[in-house]
């Protein structure tokens, strides 16, 4: 099953919208203006950002892309994965954390279609991953 997320696109126009405000009333000159130019080119492309993540029955794939293009791609069989931590992560949002044994963890938040946790768990149960509920997290 195929899931996708995207960046949070609202919150990055308004952090462009004040970085770009802020250049044109401080009248920034020299390294000030340089770093905040910088800021604005990485606000845009963090807007372009999307996030795919793909549970097969016998690996996990979590894909980066900026545009089309991958930024980031890693693939995980259930022998490299130490846990699976679902978390409660905002009031009414569910997050699932993949802690695996080498290079970086996964984190999977806002992904659709929301059935992403259950997905998680049956892939779980399947090849014997421990799976760690948290306190606040909502019974499945």
């Amino acid at each position: 099953m195929s899931y996708k997320a995207k960046s949070p696109q609202v919150i990055l126009i308004l952090y462009l919208l004040l970085n770009i405000s802020s250049i044109i009333t401080n009248n920034s000159h020299g390294f000030l203006l340089f770093l905040q130019i910088f800021v604005c080119i990485f606000i845009i492309l963090g807007i372009f950002i999307h996030y795919h993540f793909r549970i097969d029955e016998s690996i996990l794939e979590y894909q980066i892309l900026l545009f089309s293009i991958p930024i980031y791609k890693k693939v995980v069989s259930p022998k490299e994965i130490i846990h699976i931590k679902l978390k409660r992560v905002d009031l009414a949002k569910k997050g699932a954390f993949i802690k695996v044994a080498k290079g970086f963890n996964i984190r999977i938040i806002n992904f659709e279609p929301k059935d992403i946790t259950l997905q998680l768990i049956t892939f779980s149960n399947k090849n014997n991953i421990p799976v760690i509920k948290h306190k606040h997290f909502p019974k499945i």
